[in-house]
């Protein structure tokens, strides 16, 4: 799905701290580091770091806005998304779905495959 996105020329936007994050899941497995710097390093794939003072600022402030937004690389997903009104993908829709209530649909979540599948 991802490499069909890039391929549509479909903009992704890859939170550092969400790159970060999906490293831990994997355990740091080269082979699925491997897949994720990929995604990364995809065409029209946009890698959204905390940079600047502004963009920890804006972090802390959706993590502190939010009940359901319980960790750093959530928080700096939801700010990208919001502030690109870009949607989240996310292999648990039902993580998200707190945070959709909470900013009134303005979060937009899709579910795709596991990198396994």
């Amino acid at each position: 799905m991802i490499q069909q996105l890039d391929h549509d020329q479909v903009g992704l936007v890859l939170p550092a701290l969400a790159a970060s994050a999906a490293v831990l899941d994997v355990g740091g497995a080269q082979d699925q580091v491997a897949v994720i710097r990929g995604i990364c390093r995809l065409d029209r794939a946009r890698f959204a770091g905390v940079v600047a003072f502004d963009d920890a600022v804006e972090t802390a402030r959706v993590q502190l806005a939010s009940s359901s937004v319980g960790t750093l690389w959530d928080a700096q997903t939801a700010e990208a998304a919001l502030r690109r009104r870009a949607p989240i993908l996310t292999l648990d829709h039902g993580r998200w779905k707190e945070a959709v209530h909470e900013t009134a649909g303005a979060l937009a979540v899709i579910e795709v495959a596991d990198l396994d599948d």
